[in-house]
C-alpha cells in the first residue's frame, strides 16, 4: 500500500497513476485569456494593493500553508481550508467536551473494539483495514459500524437513520443493538470510537458528550479520526502551532481572532473584496465570487477559468517534493516530485507576490 493511501484520502490529481494527464505547460490566464507569468504576477500585485485579502479553500502543502499563515499575520489577512465545515464539525464539539485522542497507529497495536459512528465510505473503509492488517477473526469480532445506509460487503453494521438518537440512547440502552454496543464498550479494555469526516456537528457533539459520560465512569473510551483530505490535519496543525486555534483564522490589529461561523465565505465577502485561492489538490470551484477572484495552484483544474487571474504552480506530488500530514495529524508523509516543469513553487510565488 502506498503511503499516500494510509487514510490520507487526497485528490485523485495526486495520484501517480494519472500523472500522465498533467498539463507541464501551462500559462497564467487573465479573464481567461493566455498572459505570460509576468503580467499576470504584475496585474495581481496592483489588484490587491491596499485592498483586504481572504485566503478561501486552502489545499496545498505544510509549506505553503505556513507561508500563507506568514503573510496573513503580516498584512492582516484572514484564512479558511477547502474543507473547513468537516474541521469546524469535529473542533467546535471537541473545544466543548474534549477527549483522549489516538493516533492511527494506537488504534492497530492496542484497540479490542472499534466502533465506526457516522457513514463511512466503501473504499475508505477498506483502506483502514488494509491499514490495520488485522485477520478476518479479529475484523469480525472487534469491529462495528453504526451507520445511516449499509453495503453488503461491510460487515457487522448496525444501521440507524437518527445515529444521534441511537448515540445518546447509550448507557441508559432501550433497544437491543444500543445495549449490544453498551456491553461491548463496558467489557473492551482499549476501545476506540472512530469519527468519519461525514458527521456534522451536532452528531459529532453527542458522541463527544457521550464519550465524556462513559469516561467519567472510568470506562477510558478513545477516539480517533478518519478524514484528512486535501490536508486538512496539516492545516489544524499549522493553525494550532501558530495561533493555539485550529482554523479559520483572521489576522487583526488586536491580534488573531477565532470565530470559525464568522469566516463563512458569504460575510467575509461582505468585509473584503478579494478572494486568494491557493489551490494544489482539491477542485472545488468558487463557492461564493468576490469583486476580485484569484486563484493560484494545481495547472490541469478545470476551475481556473472561473477566476479573474489564474497562475499556475508546482503541485506537490507531481513536479515538487511535499508534505502533507495523515489523516490523523500523527505521521508526516512525503509527497515526491515525479516530473520536471517550470512553474513556480506556492511558496515562491507568494514571496513574490507579497515582499
Amino acid at each position: 500500500m502506498k503511503e499516500i493511501d494510509q487514510l490520507c484520502i487526497f485528490g485523485k490529481v495526486i495520484n501517480p497513476i494519472i500523472k500522465r494527464n498533467f498539463i507541464a505547460n501551462a500559462t497564467p490566464l487573465i479573464k481567461g485569456k493566455k498572459a505570460t507569468f509576468y503580467e499576470a504576477i504584475e496585474l495581481v500585485k496592483k489588484k490587491i494593493k491596499n485592498k483586504e485579502v481572504h485566503f478561501s479553500n486552502l489545499s496545498c502543502d505544510l509549506k505553503t500553508i505556513d507561508k500563507v499563515l506568514e503573510v496573513s499575520e503580516k498584512r492582516k489577512f484572514s484564512l479558511s481550508h477547502s474543507n473547513q465545515d468537516e474541521i469546524n464539525n469535529f473542533y467546535l464539539a471537541f473545544q466543548k467536551f474534549g477527549g483522549s485522542i489516538v493516533s492511527l497507529n494506537e488504534v492497530k497495536k492496542r484497540a479490542d473494539l472499534i466502533i465506526i459512528i457516522g457513514d463511512l465510505e466503501e473504499k475508505t473503509f477498506n483502506i483502514f483495514l488494509e491499514f490495520l492488517k488485522w485477520n478476518k477473526t479479529k475484523v469480525l469480532k472487534n469491529i462495528f459500524s453504526i451507520m445511516t445506509k449499509g453495503s453488503k460487503k461491510l460487515k457487522n453494521i448496525i444501521i440507524e437513520k437518527d445515529i444521534s438518537d441511537f448515540v445518546f440512547s447509550l448507557g441508559n440502552a432501550t433497544n437491543r443493538n444500543s445495549i449490544k454496543i453498551n456491553e461491548m464498550l463496558l467489557k473492551a479494555k482499549y476501545p476506540v470510537v472512530i469519527i468519519p469526516s461525514s458527521n456534522d456537528f451536532f452528531v459529532n457533539e453527542v458522541i463527544l458528550r457521550k464519550l465524556q459520560d462513559f469516561n467519567e465512569q472510568n470506562q477510558n473510551v478513545k477516539m480517533s479520526r478518519i478524514c484528512g483530505l486535501n490536508n486538512a490535519s496539516g492545516f489544524v496543525n499549522s493553525c494550532v502551532m501558530k495561533s493555539g486555534f485550529p482554523g479559520p483564522l483572521n489576522f487583526t490589529d488586536w491580534g488573531i481572532s477565532y470565530e470559525p461561523f464568522g469566516l463563512e465565505l458569504a460575510d467575509i465577502k461582505k468585509q473584503k473584496e478579494v478572494q486568494f485561492l491557493v489551490s494544489n489538490f482539491s477542485n472545488k470551484i468558487f463557492t461564493q465570487k468576490f469583486k476580485i477572484n484569484i486563484l493560484i495552484g494545481n495547472p490541469s483544474f478545470g476551475i481556473k477559468e472561473m477566476s479573474d487571474i489564474f497562475i499556475p504552480t508546482k503541485t506537490p506530488g507531481i513536479d515538487t517534493s511535499g508534505l502533507v500530514l495523515r489523516s490523523d495529524g500523527n505521521k508526516v508523509i512525503k509527497l515526491k516530485k515525479k516530473i520536471k516543469t517550470n512553474y513556480m513553487e506556492n511558496a515562491e510565488l507568494l514571496e513574490e507576490i507579497f515582499n
